[in-house]
């Protein structure tokens, strides 16, 4: 059986210099982690940003049935060819990844690419962090 945890919402903190937090889903497999964002609100001095993204709802829509029909291995090319590059990251390529289990507000995903800030996922419930951990071995 592929393995692999999908996520339809999860609020994510950018790193306090972006004063963002986005709301995205996300599919982690073995090697891979797939961030699909879905609304963004961003904080600059006295000004506040929001931005919504139109077509990841569709693009969920089309994840869920491919995983249903043609299995991990295809989603997986799908993202690859539908989202930008960016949003893509190699578990092997990522200078961290980390997985506290905690209970409430004291478990977190830490995810830092290289030469990019920290993204702190606030993903909820304990169950989904305990999977999580499980798939990386960490």
């Amino acid at each position: 059986m592929e393995k692999y945890l999908f996520v339809e919402k999860i609020h994510v903190h950018e790193g306090i210099a972006s004063g963002t937090i986005l709301q995205a889903a996300f599919l982690f497999t073995k090697t891979h982690i797939y961030k699909m964002p879905l609304e963004s609100i961003g904080s600059h001095g006295l000004s506040m940003t929001n931005t919504s993204y139109l077509n990841t709802e569709a693009l969920l829509n089309d994840v869920f049935e491919k995983i249903e029909k043609e299995g991990l291995e295809s989603v997986e090319a799908f993202l690859k060819a539908e989202i930008p590059k960016e949003w893509v990251y190699q578990v092997s390529d990522l200078e961290k990844l980390e997985i506290q289990v905690g209970f409430w507000v004291f478990g977190k995903v830490k995810i830092k690419g290289n030469g990019e800030p920290t993204m702190v996922l606030n993903l909820q419930p304990k169950a989904k962090r305990e999977t999580l951990k499980e798939l990386y071995s960490l």
